[in-house]
């Protein structure tokens, strides 16, 4: 337990620059995959994003050599704090909780697992209830083109 909590320390703050990154420079409109190597760690990032997709201002989908994680950004009227509770995904009716690993104003990230991978490679519907502390709860069913997106994503790694 001690290796995957030092992984999410050393995830957090590559996690969250991505999240806060991506959202300023990923082209707004359709997403489209895009895959980036860094030369200095010798990691590959391979993300989707999509834009004004349901309750979220964006939704990103991010695989690396070492995990994948999905970041949600919502605005609203007034500021919306995340809890940070796992989040519950059910896929085809059966409920998997996927930890959350970052939130900040407004924004909030999950570590998905390898299960959690194959289970979304492998769906045929998707809804997700994320956790909130001062609005509700927010419960979206993600639609088949962005699951369709997140499959090729999930292919595209390691290639």
């Amino acid at each position: 337990m001690v290796n995957g909590l030092t992984h999410f320390r050393k995830s957090f703050v590559f996690v969250s620059i991505f999240v806060l990154v991506s959202f300023f420079i990923v082209n707004q409109g359709n997403s489209k995959i895009i895959k980036e190597y860094d030369d200095f760690d010798e990691t590959t990032t391979i993300f989707s994003k999509f834009v004004d997709e349901g309750p979220w201002q964006f939704v990103v989908m991010m695989c690396t050599t070492k995990g994948a994680y999905l970041g949600f950004y919502h605005t609203g009227r007034n500021y919306c704090f995340f809890s940070d509770k796992a989040l519950d995904i059910k896929i085809d009716g059966k409920i998997t909780r996927i930890p959350c690993l970052l939130t900040q104003t407004n924004s909030a990230s999950f570590w998905l697992n390898e299960r959690a991978k194959t289970k979304i490679k492998n769906a045929g519907h998707i809804t997700i209830r994320v956790y909130m502390e001062n609005v509700s709860n927010i419960t979206w069913d993600v639609p088949e083109r962005v699951l369709n997106e997140w499959k090729k994503l999930f292919e595209s790694v390691g290639r």
